[in-house]
């Protein structure tokens, strides 16, 4: 049974959208240790 969703795969983009948040938290954190070294 097929639904109707504006998008083709709003899953791709919410797990998108995460992994960005995550990939730039982590640069955060690089630098935050590199400034602590």
């Amino acid at each position: 049974m097929k639904k109707h969703v504006n998008a083709p795969h709003p899953n791709i983009y919410v797990f998108t959208d995460l992994l960005q948040k995550e990939q730039s938290l982590a640069s955060l954190a690089r630098l935050r240790g590199d400034m602590w070294k």
